[in-house]
C-alpha cells in the first residue's frame, strides 16, 4: 500500500468518525446508551466505505451521485449493525431475540434516515465529503479532515434559539416536564408540537410523576421495547392541558418509549373536588402524524372534543384514533369516555367514524344523528373519500345505555320510526331485546 492510499484510508477512517458523531447528535432524544457501539464501529464503517471507493474519480458524474447515496445507506445499516449488536450483547436475556434486536437497530436507522428527510440533508454532505477526499493532496489532508470533523458537527448541532422560535417550547432540562397549551384547546401530538406554557398543578405534576416511574419500571423490567432502552427523563417531556366546557382540565402527557411507541396518557383534574384520574387510558399516536407534527389524511382536528353523550347534562370525553393495520384497515374511530365525580375514566362507546376500503378510495362513515337520555341514534352512509357530496344510506342503529358509566349497547329495531323517535319512553334495561 502506497503513502497516498494510506492517506486515503486514514481519512476515511477519520471522516467515519465524524459520520459517528453526526449520527449521535441526529438520534437526539432517541438515543441511549446503545449507540456507543455505533461510534466505536464508526471508522471502521469509514474505512470500509473509503477502500470501496479509492478510485471514486474514475465514475461518471451521476453515478457517483447514487454512489454517494448507496455509500450513506449501507454506512447507516453498518451504523445499526454494530448499535443492534451491541444491544443484543450487552442486555440479551431469555425473553429477547438477539437476532431480531439486530435486524430491529438495522431497520430503525436506515427506515430512520429515509422517513425523517434526514436525507435530504445527509446526501448532499455524502457526496461532498466523497469528492473532497478524492481531490485531497498531501499539503492539506491534515486541515481538511479537521475541517470535515468540525463541520460534521457544527451541521449536527442545533442554533441555541431553535427551540423558541415560532411558539415552540424551549430546550428542556434533564427530568424537566413542560405543559404546553394550543390555542384550539386541543391535543399535541408529537413530543415539541407547538403551544404556549401553561401551568401544571403540583398535585397533577406529582401523579404523573408517579405514573412514570411506574411505567418505567415495567419497561425496564421486559428490558425494553423493539431494541430500543432510553432512559427515564427521555420518557416524557410534555404535557398538553385542554380545558373541558365545565372547569374540568385535561392533562395529557406525551410519553415515549423509542421507536415510534408514542403515547398520550388521559388525566383528568377537577378543580372544585381536587380529584384526579388514577388509572389513565392513553392513545397510540404513532399513525396520527408523520412524526413531525403534519396530521395523517385521514384526521381533522380537533383530536379531543366534549360532549354529552350519554345526555345526563355532564360532558364526555371524546378522543380520535387512528386505526391502521397493514394495507387492510385504515380507519378513524372516536372513543368516548365518561368522567365520573372521582375523575374515573370510564369507555362506553368506541364508533368507527370513518372506514377507508382497501381496494380503493371508497369508505364508510359513521355520524350520530339524534340523541337523547341515555340513547343515540348512529347513521352510516357509504361514498367515495373525494367525493362527499354523492353518499349513499347504508341504515341506522339505536344505541343505549343502562346507565351512568354504563357501555352503550345496540338495540334490536323492532319498531317504526316515530316510535325510535320518541325513545326511550320508559325506563330502557340493557339485554331485554328490544324497544320497550
Amino acid at each position: 500500500m502506497n503513502r497516498a492510499t494510506g492517506r486515503h484510508l486514514l481519512l476515511s477512517a477519520l471522516c467515519g468518525a465524524a459520520w459517528g458523531l453526526l449520527a449521535v447528535f441526529a438520534a437526539g432524544p432517541h438515543g441511549n446508551e446503545n449507540l456507543w457501539g455505533g461510534l466505536v464501529a464508526s471508522p471502521f464503517i469509514g474505512l470500509g466505505i473509503g477502500a470501496a471507493t479509492r478510485r471514486w474519480l474514475r465514475l461518471p458524474v451521476i453515478a457517483r451521485v447514487f454512489a454517494s447515496l448507496l455509500s450513506l445507506t449501507l454506512a447507516a445499516a453498518a451504523f445499526g449493525l454494530a448499535v443492534g449488536l451491541t444491544d443484543a450483547f450487552l442486555r440479551g436475556g431469555p425473553r429477547r431475540d438477539g437476532l431480531e434486536v439486530v435486524y430491529e437497530w438495522v431497520i430503525a436507522f436506515v427506515w430512520g434516515l429515509a422517513m425523517t428527510g434526514l436525507v435530504a440533508a445527509f446526501w448532499p454532505l455524502a457526496l461532498a465529503n466523497h469528492e473532497i477526499l478524492a481531490r485531497i493532496d498531501r499539503r492539506r489532508s491534515a486541515g481538511i479532515a479537521a475541517l470535515l470533523l468540525a463541520g460534521s458537527a457544527f451541521f449536527a448541532a442545533p442554533p441555541a434559539s431553535a427551540g423558541e422560535e415560532e411558539g415552540r417550547a424551549p430546550d428542556f432540562a434533564p427530568g424537566e416536564i413542560v405543559t404546553l397549551a394550543r390555542a384550539d384547546n386541543d391535543l399535541l401530538l408529537t413530543s415539541d408540537d407547538r403551544g404556549s406554557r401553561a401551568a401544571l398543578p403540583l398535585e397533577i405534576e406529582e401523579r404523573i410523576r408517579g405514573f412514570l416511574e411506574t411505567k418505567y419500571s415495567e419497561y425496564a423490567a421486559r428490558g425494553g421495547d423493539d431494541g430500543i432502552f432510553i432512559r427515564l427523563g427521555q420518557m416524557c417531556r410534555t404535557v398538553t392541558r385542554v380545558a373541558f366546557p365545565d372547569g374540568r382540565i385535561l392533562f395529557a402527557p406525551f410519553v415515549s418509549f423509542g421507536c415510534g411507541d408514542d403515547s398520550l396518557f388521559f388525566f383528568v383534574y377537577d378543580p372544585d373536588s381536587d380529584a384526579v384520574t388514577s388509572e389513565p387510558p392513553s392513545l397510540h399516536v404513532g399513525w396520527m402524524t408523520d412524526g413531525r407534527g403534519i396530521l395523517d389524511s385521514l384526521l381533522e382536528r380537533p383530536i379531543v372534543r366534549f360532549e354529552d353523550t350519554t345526555g345526563d347534562g355532564r360532558s364526555e370525553l371524546i378522543v380520535k384514533r387512528r386505526a391502521h393495520n397493514g394495507t387492510m384497515v385504515n380507519a378513524v374511530v372516536e372513543w368516548h369516555y365518561h368522567v365520573g365525580s372521582d375523575a374515573k375514566l370510564t369507555e362506553i362507546l368506541a364508533l368507527e367514524t370513518l372506514t377507508l376500503s382497501p381496494f380503493g378510495d371508497a369508505t364508510i362513515e359513521r355520524e350520530v344523528v339524534g340523541r337523547g337520555s341515555g340513547w343515540i341514534e348512529i347513521e352510516a352512509t357509504a361514498g367515495r373519500r373525494l367525493d362527499s357530496a354523492v353518499r349513499k344510506g347504508l341504515g341506522r342503529v339505536l344505541l343505549a345505555t343502562a346507565g351512568e358509566a354504563h357501555p352503550f349497547g345496540v338495540v334490536s329495531l323492532r319498531a317504526e320510526r316515530e316510535t325510535i323517535r320518541g325513545f326511550p319512553a320508559r325506563p330502557f334495561v340493557l339485554g331485554d331485546g328490544g324497544l320497550p
